[in-house]
């Protein structure tokens, strides 16, 4: 039985592993070769790497013959859970969206919310005092959203690859205001960057106990900076339990 997981989240490993271990025939499409390298440890499932459009996915799940699909991709990556469920739909395959549950996370007095990168450039744009600087951990794909803040003002810390890097720099970053790293961060390495960069303000997206946000959280707390942080869309969908136990329902019947 064929299943298509979308990940390139730690919860897209988890649920590829799970499935795979229930017997399952799993692939697991990602968008770059990091994404493959994080999977490298699970045996019996195949990788797919590159981003796809709407067409091409559901062009891969009908020569596939998948029988179910796992939108296992980031919270905030709303335009491919779109074109991941618009696929399905025509195709007529089960769908699932697997949510990245959320926790309490003691969040510092100052912060500001906002609802996308854009809006907190404008927010900055008001607000950022003559010697003030950002730190900002919403990753390379939205780096051309602070364009407008004088380069020398703005420092990005993204995925150590050659598109994070060329986006950055298309976007208008200085070479050394881009940090690399592969996350989650702890608490103290937040600090040493928020320390080194001499930001006021912290740029983020609300990414849950998996995407390090407590330790962000704690970090400004502790460098006494602005947490803006970009709200996450809402959505619908499985815990981890929860499809587990639906998959394997599916295999008890199937034997």
């Amino acid at each position: 039985m064929k299943v298509l997981i979308f990940g390139g989240t730690t919860e897209g490993r988890e649920i590829a592993d799970a499935l795979a271990d229930l017997g399952f025939e799993v692939t697991v499409s990602v968008a770059t070769e990091l994404g493959r390298e994080e999977l490298k440890d699970i045996a019996d499932i195949e990788v797919v790497v590159g981003r796809k459009t709407q067409d091409e996915i559901a062009a891969m799940l009908w020569t596939g013959d998948y029988k179910y699909c796992v939108d296992a991709t980031h919270p905030y990556a709303t335009e491919v859970t779109e074109n991941i469920k618009a696929a399905c739909r025509k195709l007529q395959i089960s769908y699932d969206r697997l949510k990245r549950e959320e926790e309490p996370v003691e969040i510092p007095a100052n912060a500001v919310y906002v609802n996308s990168a854009r809006e907190a450039c404008v927010y900055l744009l008001g607000h950022m005092a003559q010697a003030d600087t950002v730190f900002i951990t919403t990753g390379a794909k939205e780096a051309r959203e602070f364009a407008d803040i004088l380069p020398e003002r703005r420092y990005i810390r993204v995925l150590p690859t050659e598109e994070s890097q060329r986006l950055c720099a298309d976007a208008g970053f200085l070479a050394d205001h881009i940090l690399t790293g592969h996350g989650p961060f702890s608490k103290e390495e937040n600090v040493k960057a928020l320390e080194e960069t001499g930001a006021t303000y912290l740029v983020t997206k609300d990414g849950g106990k998996t995407g390090g946000f407590p330790e962000k959280m704690q970090a400004a707390e502790v460098c006494d900076v602005v947490p803006m942080i970009i709200r996450r869309p809402k959505e619908e969908g499985k815990t981890m339990e929860q499809l587990v136990r639906k998959f394997s329902r599916i295999m008890e019947m199937m034997e």
